[in-house]
C-alpha cells in the first residue's frame, strides 16, 4: 500500500469495525474461513517464537491494530506494552479494547520513524502481517530500517510470503522469505529462528468458499453468516493435512532476529 494511503485506509477499517455489530471488535481483518484459519496459524507461531525470547519486560507491536495481539502478549506479564500504528482511529479502538490494561502506551507513527519513549528499552518488537501491506519499496526500506534503529533486543515478524515473488497489488505484496531475511540480517541483527507454514491449499479451498459465498465484496470487520464458521471447522483438518503433505509456494513465514552483542 502506498505510504500516502496507509492512515486513511486503516482509519476506514477502524470505522467499519466500530460500526459493526461484532461482539469482539479487536480483530482487524476479514472473518472469512481463510482468515480465521490463518489467524490460528499466527497465534501458534507467536507462542512458539515468543518462548525463545528470555526477557519480555517491554514488548512493542508495529501495526498494533485494534489490540488483539497486545492482549495476547499482556498475558506474558510485561511491565510495558507499546502500541505503534499509523491510524489514530485504530489506536482509539485498541485503547477501548485494552481499557483494563494500564501499562500500554499508544503511539501514532507512519513507522518510518519509531518514536520510542525516552529511556525505554524494547525487549521484543514484533509485527504481524503488516510489512506485506507496504508495497512502496522506499517505504518498506524506511520502515524496516526504523525497526532496527529502535534497537530492540529481538525482532519478530510474521508475514505472508511466496517462494516466487509476485508483483505488488494495491493492498499487499508477496515477498520471498529471503527478502525479509536480507532486510533484517546484517551488521546489527542475526537470524535466530525461522519457519514457513504452507497455506497454498488453504488459500485455494477457502478462497473458493469466499467466492462462492460472495465474501470478497464485504468490508473488513463485517459480520459473516454462521455457516462460514461451520465451513471453517469442516475443512480446516483437510487443508492442514494437504498443506503438510503437499506444501506449496505460498504461506506464512515467521522469523526471529536478535540484536548482536556489539550493538546491545
Amino acid at each position: 500500500m502506498a505510504k500516502t494511503n496507509q492512515a486513511q485506509y486503516w482509519d476506514t477499517v477502524a470505522e467499519n469495525i466500530s460500526q459493526s455489530d461484532l461482539a469482539h471488535k479487536d480483530l482487524v481483518g476479514y472473518q472469512a474461513p481463510y482468515d480465521v484459519y490463518a489467524r490460528r496459524i499466527a497465534v501458534a507461531a507467536l507462542e512458539r517464537f515468543c518462548a525463545l525470547v528470555p526477557d519480555k519486560s517491554c514488548v512493542a507491536e508495529l501495526g498494533s491494530g485494534a489490540g488483539l495481539n497486545l492482549r495476547y502478549f499482556s498475558k506474558l506479564g510485561p511491565k510495558k506494552l507499546l502500541a505503534f500504528d499509523c491510524s489514530p482511529r485504530l489506536l482509539g479502538l485498541a485503547k477501548a479494547n485494552l481499557a483494563d490494561l494500564h501499562n500500554v502506551d499508544y503511539i501514532q507513527t507512519n513507522a518510518s520513524n519509531l518514536p520510542v519513549p525516552a529511556g525505554q528499552k524494547i525487549d521484543l518488537l514484533f509485527t504481524v502481517t503488516v510489512l506485506q501491506h507496504i508495497t512502496d519499496p522506499q517505504m518498506f526500506e524506511a520502515v524496516t530500517t526504523s525497526m532496527k534503529d529502535a534497537k530492540p533486543q529481538y525482532i519478530l515478524i510474521h508475514e505472508a510470503t511466496s517462494s516466487i515473488p509476485k508483483l505488488p497489488m494495491p493492498e499487499y505484496i508477496l515477498r520471498t522469505p529471503d527478502d525479509y531475511f536480507a532486510r533484517f540480517q546484517g551488521a546489527k541483527y542475526e537470524l535466530v529462528a525461522s519457519d514457513f507454514v504452507s497455506l497454498t491449499w488453504a488459500a485455494r479451498l477457502f478462497g473458493g468458499l469466499n467466492k462462492l459465498f460472495g465474501l470478497y465484496g464485504k468490508h473488513e470487520g463485517a459480520r459473516l453468516p454462521s455457516y462460514i464458521f461451520a465451513a471453517n471447522r469442516l475443512f480446516s483438518p483437510l487443508v492442514t493435512w494437504l498443506d503438510k503433505l503437499l506444501p506449496g509456494k505460498f504461506g506464512m513465514t515467521t522469523a526471529l532476529f536478535k540484536l548482536k552483542p556489539a550493538h546491545s
